[in-house]
């Protein structure tokens, strides 16, 4: 109730955030990666309604680290961005308890705004 409170008492109407941050995974991934979902959690623990939009794709440069990975999670994001060219990055939108309209309203200008029509070609075969 505190969070809801002094989102209220800020006069939001909703929150935009990356929803991950990296493109759709590979089966047999999700179950690897747990921790990257954790922002997601928050619209579920509170029962606010909340939804994704995609924004743009993934372009041929943002596909490697630049650096060597470090740790498992980093060497399992490194394997999902490879051949990853093409798939849609996305912004989740979540409001208050019982605002699913808003929700949707928010939703809808993000995705006029960004103007987002890309078919995704990653992963193909």
């Amino acid at each position: 109730s505190k969070w809801s409170d002094m989102f209220l008492q800020q006069g939001l109407d909703a929150i935009i955030f990356p929803a991950l941050p990296l493109p759709a995974l590979p089966h047999g991934i999700p179950g690897k990666l747990t921790a990257v979902f954790s922002n997601m959690f928050i619209a579920n623990l509170l029962q606010w309604p909340c939804g994704v939009v995609p924004v743009t794709t993934v372009r041929q440069d943002e596909q490697f680290y630049k650096e060597a990975p470090n740790d498992d999670y980093c060497k399992i994001a490194h394997q999902v961005m490879q051949n990853s060219a093409g798939l849609p990055m996305s912004v989740q939108v979540m409001a208050p308890s019982f605002q699913d309209e808003k929700c949707l309203r928010v939703m809808k200008e993000v995705e006029t705004l960004a103007g987002f029509s890309a078919k995704p070609t990653a992963y193909k075969k």
